[in-house]
């Protein structure tokens, strides 16, 4: 691409990219949504430890358990399944979760903005 894009439409645009799918879809109401948001906010509290303790945000989210959290629960809403990416050359993450159609809806946080966007459409 030529244009530059957003860094939050960059996160999603890469969400497209790396292929992700919606495997088993759920629920998709306003609870499930924030519940799942709720859940990736304890997930970027400790993305965010891991990147002051080890000088750079964990290249999986694997590398937060145990130290960092005790299991990663996973977003109730949609595919119930997390996307994460680190971009920029190690700058900015993306921490998403998406269904229950292909991408769509989706919603994800991104580090360069600090919150959560939701895409519905």
């Amino acid at each position: 691409m030529t244009r530059k894009l957003s860094r939050i439409t960059s996160c999603l645009a890469l969400v497209v990219i790396c292929g992700a799918v919606c495997q088993g879809c759920a629920d998709w109401s306003a609870d499930a949504v924030a519940e799942s948001q709720r859940r990736g906010n304890a997930i970027v509290a400790a993305i965010d430890a891991y990147k002051k303790d080890h000088g750079a945000y964990p290249t999986d989210l694997g590398e937060l358990v145990p130290e960092y959290l005790s299991k990663i629960d996973p977003p109730t809403a949609g595919s119930q399944v997390w996307g994460y990416g680190v971009y920029k050359n190690g700058a900015v993450f993306c921490l998403w979760f998406e269904g229950p159609t292909k991408y769509h809806p989706f919603s994800g946080y991104s580090s360069s903005s600090r919150n959560w966007m939701l895409d519905t459409k």
